[in-house]
């Protein structure tokens, strides 16, 4: 295998995987919508409004990344990593830690999650 071949099957593998972030990311956004429009405004639903921006950021960013595998187009990596890529794992980060501080929060003050821990307890 030459380095051509070796670039055309790692171009491939990246589409692939460029295509499977796409469709988890749609769908985390899609959920999140469909979560909110189905419940009244509580708490921490702005968590779940932060989780859609975030995703449809991503599935943004990862159209753009496709885009340029399919056509062949030659982008700085380092600019779009550090401009575009960095920030975006940064929110996805935030909406992870703030996830689970919402979590961590109503389980202690009796919230609503406290259904799933009840037959654990007796």
């Amino acid at each position: 295998m030459d380095f051509n071949q070796a670039l055309n099957v790692f171009n491939t593998l990246g589409l692939i995987w460029a295509v499977f972030v796409i469709i988890s990311f749609s769908l985390s956004a899609f959920w999140n919508f469909q979560f909110l429009y189905k419940t009244k405004w509580q708490e921490y639903s702005w968590i779940k409004l932060y989780a859609s921006i975030v995703s449809i950021l991503v599935v943004l960013a990862y159209f753009y990344v496709m885009f340029n595998l399919i056509f062949n187009r030659v982008t700085d990596p380092d600019f779009f990593g550090v401009m575009v890529i960095r920030p975006i794992i940064f929110l996805v980060g935030g909406v992870l830690a703030s996830s689970a501080r919402a979590r961590i929060t109503s389980l202690k003050t009796g919230g609503n999650e406290r259904w799933i821990l009840k037959k654990y307890k007796d």
